[in-house]
């Protein structure tokens, strides 16, 4: 066993008593003893166990110390380590705050756009949907004016198709028949014959009817 190393001033002093002590025990079971005095002898050795003993005790209580204070040393490392990365750690926490903030701050403000961009879909679906009723409107009346073109066509071709003077026989132009020389064919033949036996002009521009013609178009 190591000799034990005293770590103050009030351990150097036990120490010294305790050394002091055990070489005058020693040197006592070194000089013997009466050989009548058994029980004297016995009762230094065991002093010498005792003083041995506590000795022993000293030494151990010193390494628990020393072992304490090593693991109090550790603990305080472990402790500022611990808040070492502490201090690490809230500073990270604080960088994801500041990052989330930012991402709360873009999310927001991308919902607020989409928001925007919806409204302005349903304008222009609104704008689309009277643009598309505007066309119907217009395809409508487009369709009613052509209807009615035709109508107004068919009318004028009846109209020009019917003897102007009987209103009841279809009149010469009808068969792409017109008087010469004029070229008009607005009356029928039997109003057309009964002009040229009466000697009487054409209805429309007053010239002489000498007779009347077909012409072929094709």
């Amino acid at each position: 066993m190591g000799s034990w190393q005293p770590a103050n001033v009030q351990d150097t002093q036990n120490c010294s008593q305790v050394e002091a002590l055990e070489q005058q025990l020693a040197c006592a079971l070194d000089n013997g003893g009466p050989e009548d005095a058994p029980e004297e002898r016995k009762a230094l050795l065991d002093v010498q166990r005792r003083v041995s003993e506590l000795k022993h005790r000293q030494s151990t209580d010193e390494d628990y110390r020393s072992g304490l204070e090593q693991l109090l040393g550790c603990a305080t490392e472990r402790v500022a380590h611990m808040e070492c990365e502490a201090e690490l750690t809230r500073k990270e926490v604080q960088r994801i705050e500041q990052q989330l903030a930012c991402v709360l701050d873009q999310a927001a403000k991308l919902d607020r756009e989409c928001q925007a961009a919806e409204e302005r879909s349903r304008a222009a679906g609104k704008r689309l949907q009277e643009a598309k009723r505007e066309c119907n409107l217009l395809e409508h009346k487009r369709k009613t004016a052509m209807n009615q073109a035709n109508e107004n066509e068919r009318l004028a071709e009846a109209v020009n198709s019917i003897c102007i003077i009987c209103l009841a026989r279809p009149a010469l132009r009808f068969e792409n028949r017109y008087f010469v020389p004029c070229g008009h064919g607005s009356v029928c033949r039997t109003c057309a014959t009964e002009l040229r036996r009466r000697g009487q002009p054409c209805p429309e521009c007053r010239q002489p009817i000498q007779s009347w013609l077909r012409v072929y178009t094709e």
